[in-house]
């Protein structure tokens, strides 16, 4: 019975150190208030030139960068939420994910997944309508396409390198 307890306890770990190696890294996002209720950051692990990431077969385009996004609501932001949306589901949202593309060619932003999370990490809403929209001055997009744009001049190679599979 011990050695049975020995191995079940190896399988463990080495499920859960499987599922480490597998994790998004978010690059956090500095927010331009102080009394933000969002917390923002990007997955490097998905940040690419183009739209790779939906299009496989697409050439790829240095002028788009493609990449997951996390929004971290605070309980305030979350209620605001299900207020201006008239969906009390809104009071437990706890973070979304959006897949964008950022093009820097008609300044714009395209939404191709939003996936809503309650506090204790499962999905309760998601949308995979397709949305283009223009990035607007001061907006939280414009936030986080600055911010995406300093991190692919300091690292145009780990986009390269996402987009062609790496």
């Amino acid at each position: 019975m011990k050695r049975f307890v020995q191995i079940l306890a190896i399988f463990a770990v080495l499920f859960c150190s499987s599922n480490i190696s597998y994790a998004a890294n978010f690059y956090p996002i500095p927010s331009t208030s102080d009394n933000d209720w969002i917390d923002m950051a990007f997955d490097e692990s998905t940040i690419r030139y183009g739209d790779r990431y939906i299009n496989k077969n697409e050439p790829l385009d240095k002028t788009k960068i493609t990449c997951w996004i996390k929004l971290t609501y605070s309980q305030e932001a979350a209620n605001d939420f299900a207020r201006t949306s008239e969906d009390d589901r809104f009071r437990n949202l706890d973070y979304i994910l959006l897949l964008v593309t950022f093009s820097f060619f008609d300044y714009t932003s395209t939404i191709h997944s939003s996936v809503f999370y309650d506090h204790y990490g499962k999905v309760f809403f998601r949308d995979d309508v397709k949305q283009t929209n223009e990035i607007l001055p001061n907006s939280r997009m414009n936030i986080i396409y600055e911010a995406i744009l300093r991190y692919q001049t300091k690292f145009p190679n780990v986009l390269l390198s996402h987009a062609q599979g790496n």
